[in-house]
């Protein structure tokens, strides 16, 4: 969702290339599938505590893990070799004001991120930008009322896209450690992942084989 957006408020933008703007999209929320395969309790520990309290989730991982799924998913995407300007995105979403540079694909990627979490929660549209700072509107040069048709738009097509694009998957309780930084939970889950991949689908008939 915030990959399609964050092009399409790049184009509206141009303060951001759009392609870049969409790979950014795409690996925005990477940090959050890391913790979920590396410390899945702690890490649905935070979204649930999030919802109850109002709070935005990052803030809810700092004060649980000492980092966030921002910071999680910009190790990756160094590790990656993506752009800098990517990787700086990726890190600053949700703090797109402290970014060293490329300020721009940084704020794009928060206003993204802000519809898409607005959308993701049932929130009216109408208020999407509540907590969107005066600043980042600056920085884009646009306001909330030059992108409300981008909400509207992007909302009615939202459901049947996540239909097709993300099936429903449980991953299987782990107790690994928590770790105590966004690198060290880089390649716990790494190791996490590994392990999935060798286990059988869940609900996958049994099938004995023979050799005639």
């Amino acid at each position: 969702r915030r990959a399609l957006l964050a092009r399409l408020i790049a184009h509206e933008t141009e303060h951001a290339d759009p392609t870049r703007a969409f790979v950014a999209g795409l690996l925005g929320d990477v940090g959050h599938l890391v913790l979920h395969l590396g410390i899945a309790v702690p890490a649905l520990d935070a979204q649930n505590r999030a919802k109850q309290s109002g709070l935005p989730v990052h803030e809810v991982e700092q004060a649980l893990l000492g980092f966030d799924y921002a910071q999680v998913g910009a190790v990756l995407v160094r590790r990656w070799r993506h752009c800098s300007v990517i990787e700086n995105a990726v890190e600053h979403q949700m703090r797109p004001l402290n970014a060293p540079e490329n300020r721009g694909d940084a704020c794009v990627l928060h206003i993204a991120t802000r519809l898409a979490e607005a959308v993701e929660n049932g929130n009216a549209l109408q208020n999407w930008d509540g907590s969107i700072r005066a600043q980042i509107w600056a920085m884009t040069g646009r306001t909330h009322a030059m992108l409300q048709h981008i909400a509207f738009s992007a909302a009615q097509d939202f459901d049947e896209l996540a239909l097709a694009l993300a099936p429903e998957v449980k991953l299987p309780e782990t107790d690994a450690p928590v770790p105590r930084s966004a690198d060290a939970a880089v390649p716990i889950a790494h190791a996490r992942a590994k392990k999935l991949l060798h286990m059988p689908p869940a609900n996958a008939p049994q099938m004995d084989r023979k050799v005639s």
